[in-house]
């Protein structure tokens, strides 16, 4: 092949890989990132268990975590790290034995939380 005939192949291919790209979604984030450490609870005797995380369209950040498998807790943050409500109990005292908890935030920014119930389980 010619050296004339390897430049115009050469400037060709650089014009269609121009044109290829756009076409191409742009990549954005679609997660939340906190860079630094957020202590959720505070330091606790009792068995925390099973934490799960969700975000929301606005970046807060819900989590919800089973204490001892006898209650069930949620906290909300915002993007930053700060505290929009704090722990809340959210099951029953003493009638669940909640595993496995898992949470989901709609398009609406309500969080949605399920988990299974070993209450009647042997």
């Amino acid at each position: 092949m010619s050296e004339k005939l390897r430049s115009v192949f050469l400037v060709l291919v650089m014009i269609l890989s121009s044109f290829s790209a756009m076409g191409l979604p742009t990549a954005s984030a679609g997660s939340v990132v906190i860079s630094e450490a957020i202590e959720i609870v505070e330091d606790s005797a009792l068995s925390l268990r099973m934490p799960t995380v969700a975000s929301d369209s606005k970046g807060n950040v819900h989590v919800v975590w089973s204490e001892n498998t006898n209650h069930l807790w949620y906290k909300l943050l915002d993007a930053r790290g700060n505290v929009l409500i704090d722990s809340t109990r959210i099951s029953n005292s003493g009638q669940v034995k909640a595993w496995h908890p898992d949470i989901a935030v709609d398009s609406n920014d309500f969080a949605h939380i399920v988990w299974a119930d070993k209450g009647g389980s042997a």
